[in-house]
């Protein structure tokens, strides 16, 4: 009966050796799956926000265009004498799970874009380029900003934007731009 117990304790631990040797190879592409639903998510995010950057510099009114101070300005622009609403809400930054994005801003301290916190390898990184030093890419190297030199006003016609296709060489945005027929 002795070396029946022996046996059965070698036998758990093996069946255990098994079932963790499992788990570990479920959880790799599980956890990969994360990540690329988070960058997804912060592309996503930071899109949003660069609209509303965007739109609200469109929506100043006369013809000194501003940018916001605070991303809260986004969520009710009362500028005109009407409330507008460019942003539904201050999203989260999807790899730390808080609104503490990195305010890219302009000389007088006006947001002209967002970036992540988060130094995570970014996994789409065809649109970023490669780093100098040859380290992995970090998702805060995807930049969503508004730049009024590289986007045309909102006025502008589509004759004026298609006569200076040289001119936006990227999206506004941080994404690569569509190319041009």
């Amino acid at each position: 009966m002795e070396r029946q117990r022996g046996f059965t304790f070698l036998w758990l631990i093996f069946v255990l050796a098994v079932a963790a040797a499992g788990l570990a190879a479920i959880a790799q592409p599980a956890s990969l799956a994360v990540r690329r639903d988070r960058e997804a998510e912060l592309i996503f995010r930071g899109t949003e926000i660069a609209h509303a950057l965007t739109s609200y510099w469109a929506a100043t009114p006369g013809d000194a265009k501003q940018l916001p101070v605070a991303l809260d300005e986004l969520l009710d622009d009362r500028r005109s004498g009407r409330s507008r609403r460019h942003l539904r809400r201050v999203y989260a930054d999807p790899f730390t799970g808080l609104p503490d994005w990195v305010l890219v801003t302009t000389d007088d301290g006006r947001i002209a874009g967002v970036h992540s916190r988060s130094d995570m390898p970014a996994l789409r990184v065809a649109d970023l380029g490669p780093s100098a030093d040859g380290a992995p890419v970090p998702v805060s190297a995807r930049v969503f900003r508004y730049s009024p030199v590289l986007a045309p006003p909102p006025a502008a016609s589509a004759a004026a934007s298609a006569a200076a296709p040289d001119k936006a060489d990227s999206s506004p945005y941080g994404l690569p731009s569509a190319p041009t027929p």
